[in-house]
């Protein structure tokens, strides 16, 4: 495979792929909330609520600085508004995006009650991990043994675990590597990859592709994308690799949060050429 993912390089750049999402308006009493706090995403903050009804998001400063908002909470609804240069408070948001949310031990999850199947998880800041949120761990013999795969991780990188997820975690801190499984349900590889690109452009807004690559006798395509996510203020950078085997498909997406990363996007594909379907 590592003449094949050589040639990769000069058709794609390194691109990021990460889930931004956000919340808008409503009524409730935030004062005394057990929300109330920072509230981490990957380790990073990402969420903040305020005890008078304000706040932010995107706190870590990834894309753009913390963006205020309003939020409040009522019923097992979340409101959050992410337009407070219009609005009063959280009740006066013209637009509101609403969630259902839970709060167990230190995990916040909330699901939109707006975009079936739209669900996140986040850790209360400083708050010590629980078995399925661990800090990054050391590289265990450079190999990551994933769940039927296995491949030699690149120096700096190690493993981490949030909610039940291994990935890889760049040295940066910032970028990681995620590897997920599915079937190809019945499709043949290059059908599969069809099937794949309708269905991010009927499910993303501002959907780009950027350049694409595919080897039916390697049994690898790659796609480099962009897309506008659901509350994301931008449009995010997607690299996906497809690994097609006995019609099932190992999926490895490179999330950086920066385009143009070309070290990152060496190391993703120096990664891939040792995949190993165990």
């Amino acid at each position: 495979m590592r003449k094949i993912l050589a040639g990769v390089l000069v058709l794609l750049m390194a691109a990021g792929m990460l889930v931004v999402f956000t919340g808008c308006g409503g009524n409730g009493d935030p004062v005394d909330h057990p929300i109330v706090g920072s509230w981490d995403w990957e380790g990073a903050a990402y969420y903040l609520f305020n005890a008078d009804g304000t706040g932010t998001r995107d706190a870590n400063s990834m894309f753009e600085p913390a963006h205020p908002i309003f939020w409040s909470a009522s019923e097992g609804t979340l409101y959050i508004c992410t337009t407070p240069n219009i609005c009063n408070n959280a009740a006066d948001c013209p637009m509101p995006e609403l969630w259902n949310y839970t709060i167990v031990g230190n995990t916040l999850t909330i699901a939109s009650q707006q975009v079936p199947g739209l669900e996140f998880a986040y850790t209360r800041s400083n708050a010590v991990p629980a078995n399925n949120d661990t800090p990054p761990a050391d590289n265990v013999d450079g190999v990551w043994q994933g769940a039927g795969f296995s491949m030699e991780i690149a120096p700096g990188w190690s493993q981490a675990t949030n909610d039940g997820l291994t990935f890889l975690r760049a040295p940066d801190g910032q970028s990681n590597i995620n590897v997920l499984q599915e079937s190809a349900q019945g499709l043949d590889f290059l059908a599969y990859i069809e099937a794949t690109l309708e269905q991010l452009e009927a499910t993303f807004e501002d959907f780009v592709l950027f350049d694409t690559f595919f080897d039916a006798d390697e049994g690898i395509a790659l796609l480099d994308y962009s897309a506008l996510v659901p509350g994301a203020a931008k449009a995010l950078y997607f690299t996906q690799a497809f690994m097609y085997n006995n019609g099932n498909v190992f999926i490895a997406t490179l999330t950086d949060f920066d385009i143009g990363t070309v070290d990152l996007f060496e190391d993703f594909l120096d990664m891939l050429d040792t995949f190993e379907v165990r």
